[in-house]
């Protein structure tokens, strides 16, 4: 059932699919056999030979692969290793750290969030505020001139899906959202107590503020992720969470949104997707009553709480396991 949504989804995202699959053989062809070796096959660049490394250009530094966002020229700093280095990423969820013991010693490789391209290595040696370095092969970037760099796009929706805590966390793993805020939206009293939207007295919906640049994610993939990470069938439920401020509901801010949205909802009803019909509500625009700091960034903040290992973990596998699959 579930590769059924995905499939009918991946359908409904032109933009998606109107490519096939890159191969190793084009991808080595677009980018160069030395980056792919190096973003592929993790092979690294001998010191002072890449392009960047004493690069002191303003611009932003993107995954040479699929083109992410993955440093800026602010956070780059002069390390005397040969390679570019950086003490801060993008936005917080442009590279990720895995363990890497390949040579009999412990270290944090880096990989582009993305696309899982190997970029290089990081050391806790960097200066404040993050006293970081991330180590970076020239090859596993390209470099965009600040006079070159296309103005984003940013637009804005909000999307309950049960828990706001889970969909802030799932959307803020991709790097094209540039923020999510968690709050409450759809209700009948204003500003409401955390205490009272959890007793269900108040109609409003637990939602997440996304803003996210559309020129590099559609609607209609932000849709996919959305549909993906949650169940649309149950109302007013999610897993153990039950009431209607868990409702799963979307809150259009242009008739572009509210158009597609309800497109997407009636196919996948009538194509009998799920066993169940799709309850979700298209509702319309109303005041945002973002949540108090504690509930911010939450997953981030209490990855080892029991919510975030059993609950929101699992959400997140799933949309990395997903969207990888759809990459390879």
């Amino acid at each position: 059932m579930r590769s059924q949504l995905f499939t009918l989804l991946s359908f409904l995202i032109i933009s998606c699919s109107a490519q096939k699959p890159e191969s190793q053989d084009q991808l080595k062809k677009r980018i160069g056999e030395n980056a792919f070796n190096i973003t592929q096959n993790k092979a690294t660049e001998p010191a002072f030979t890449g392009e960047y490394w004493d690069n002191k250009q303003e611009g932003t530094y993107h995954c040479v692969v699929c083109k992410s966002n993955l440093f800026k020229s602010e956070h780059k700093f002069t390390s005397g290793t040969g390679w570019p280095s950086f003490y801060e990423q993008f936005d917080g969820s442009a590279v990720k750290r895995i363990t890497d013991t390949s040579f009999g010693w412990t270290r944090d490789e880096i990989l582009c969030n993305q696309c899982n391209a190997h970029l290089g290595h990081s050391f806790d040696d960097g200066p404040q505020p993050t006293g970081l370095r991330y180590c970076v092969n020239s090859a596993s970037l390209e470099f965009k001139k600040k006079s070159e760099m296309i103005e984003e796009k940013l637009d804005t929706v909000y999307l309950g899906a049960g828990c706001f805590w889970c969909t802030e966390a799932v959307f803020l793993e991709n790097p094209a959202v540039k923020t999510a805020k968690v709050g409450y939206m759809g209700g009948h009293i204003k500003n409401p107590a955390y205490r009272e939207v959890c007793a269900d007295t108040t109609g409003h919906a637990e939602v997440a503020e996304i803003v996210w640049d559309s020129s590099k994610l559609s609607f209609s993939q932000l849709l996919e992720i959305f549909f993906l990470t949650h169940d649309p069938t149950t109302l007013n439920k999610q897993g153990y969470d039950h009431g209607s401020q868990y409702r799963s509901s979307i809150f259009p801010t242009s008739a572009e949104q509210e158009i597609l949205a309800k497109k997407v909802i009636q196919q996948l009803n009538d194509k009998k997707v799920y066993r169940d019909p799709i309850v979700t509500t298209v509702e319309p625009l109303a005041p945002f009553y973002i949540a108090g700091e504690d509930h911010q960034n939450f997953y981030n903040n209490n990855k080892e709480a029991m919510y975030c290992t059993r609950i929101i973990q699992p959400k997140l596998d799933k949309y990395h396991q997903y969207f990888s699959s759809k990459k390879n």
